[in-house]
């Protein structure tokens, strides 16, 4: 897995080192390296921004009294991206039953915290953006209606745009298991599409390039 830009020159081992030695501040600098990528992950899961604020204050927590366990076995921004997923999961378990959830795949994140637009990945470029709106809304509908693990995979894969490896490391799932998971989900997917898109007046055909290879 990619890491955020190196601030200073500093690698995450250093300051995960300085860090584990008691150094409040070496822990903040990984924090403000990182939270745009621990954000964009759960926001991208949860589909709700509030929530997701609240759930990356919590996987930070979670991740400073878990560091003195960090043993370095991969690297520490897969080791946090799981903790993050882990976050979502356990906020996924205990929400209760409510209205639909609004993903926010096309809203990404950058290192300042502003927000920003990428529809690179997931999205299909009509010239109109009433268009495009319809195309976002019919996505983000028909990945409610996929399971938590074949929506993850759609989520890392192609919108974070990880590769097969590190999803398979950040998960601790056999590389061929996500390769063969994510094939299925994508099939849930684009069959769940056509039938939203049959049933919806005006909705946008589906792009073939719409989900990654």
């Amino acid at each position: 897995m990619d890491s955020p830009q190196q601030d200073s020159g500093v690698a995450d081992e250093a300051l995960v080192r300085a860090a584990q030695a008691g150094d409040r501040t070496a822990f903040d600098r990984l924090i403000e390296r990182h939270h745009g990528m621990v954000f964009g992950l759960i926001v991208r899961v949860l589909g709700d921004r509030e929530t997701a604020t609240d759930a990356t204050q919590d996987a930070f927590v979670k991740a400073y009294t878990g560091l003195k366990h960090f043993r370095g076995e991969a690297k520490f921004s897969t080791w946090l991206y799981r903790i993050a997923l882990n976050q979502a999961r356990s906020v996924i378990r205990k929400r209760k039953t409510g209205g639909p959830k609004v993903f926010s795949l096309f809203s990404r994140r950058d290192d300042d915290d502003t927000r920003s637009e990428d529809v690179s990945d997931l999205t299909y470029e009509p010239s109109a953006a009433a268009d495009r709106r319809e195309t976002a809304r019919t996505i983000h509908a028909v990945l409610d209606t996929l399971d938590d693990d074949d929506r993850e995979l759609i989520v890392l894969r192609d919108v974070d745009g990880m590769s097969y490896e590190a999803i398979a490391e950040l998960l601790e799932k056999p590389l061929g298991t996500v390769k063969s998971t994510l094939h299925r989900a994508r099939l849930k997917f684009v069959a769940r599409y056509r039938l939203v898109a049959d049933g919806a007046a005006g909705a946008p055909e589906l792009d073939r390039g719409i989900l990654g290879s």
